[in-house]
């Protein structure tokens, strides 16, 4: 059975809650491939992750995402945090 891109992301985003290190960066890596606000979503979660590897690693993809798409959507969560 075939994946959907929209499971693809599903299982990706899952992946970011394992315990395994190597697995959330490994899922947060394979994130960059879609440019979604779901995905954008799950990147900017992963920045937080305990593990300075893997939220670096979320940096890199939102960095491969890129464009205005994603300062705004930076930008807009600021601003919520600011209130």
């Amino acid at each position: 059975m075939l994946k959907t891109r929209s499971d693809s992301i599903e299982s990706l985003i899952r992946s970011i809650t394992l315990p395994e290190k190597q697995h959330r960066k490994q899922a947060v890596s394979h994130l960059s491939a879609f440019d979604s606000g779901e995905t954008m979503d799950a990147l900017v979660a992963a920045l937080s992750d305990p593990c300075p590897q893997v939220a670096t690693q979320a940096a890199r993809s939102l960095i491969s995402i890129g464009g205005t798409r994603l300062i705004r959507k930076l930008m807009s969560d600021m601003l919520i945090w600011d209130s």
